[in-house]
C-alpha cells in the first residue's frame, strides 16, 4: 500500500500472530499517528464486543469515509507500530470526535484520568 496516512484512517494490516512471526492474520486497525512515510502507529480493531477498560465503541455512523463490515471496538490498550509494507488497504477514515475519544483512552492509560 503506497500513499500517505493520516490519523483517524482505518487500514487492514497484515497483523503477526504472537506464536508464529511468519504468519499474518488481516485486522482492520486506526492510525493514530504516522511519524514518518514508512512507519504508523496503530490501535487494533475487534469485532470482539466485550466491555474492555480503555476500549471504544466503533460504529458505522463514526465514519466520514468508507466503512468496516461489523460493529467493533478499537482497542486504545493495544498499540503497535508497523511499517506500512505490512498494510494491505485503507477501508475509510472516522470523523475527529471518534479520533479524539480514542486518544482520550489513550491518554487516560499513558497519565492517568483527565479532568
Amino acid at each position: 500500500m503506497e500513499g500517505p496516512l493520516n490519523p483517524g484512517d482505518v487500514v487492514i494490516v497484515n497483523f503477526p500472530y504472537t506464536d508464529d512471526a511468519e504468519k499474518y492474520k488481516p485486522r482492520p486497525a486506526l492510525v493514530l499517528a504516522s511519524p514518518n512515510p514508512f512507519i504508523c502507529i496503530l490501535a487494533e480493531i475487534t469485532t470482539s464486543l466485550l466491555l474492555r477498560p480503555h476500549s471504544v465503541p466503533l460504529f458505522a455512523q463514526d465514519f466520514v469515509e468508507g466503512r468496516i463490515r461489523e460493529t467493533s471496538r478499537i482497542r486504545a490498550d493495544v498499540i503497535f507500530t508497523l511499517d506500512i509494507k505490512m498494510f494491505k488497504e485503507k477501508v475509510g477514515s472516522v470523523s475527529e470526535a471518534k479520533l479524539s475519544e480514542v486518544l482520550m483512552a489513550l491518554s487516560e492509560i499513558l497519565y492517568g484520568r483527565i479532568n
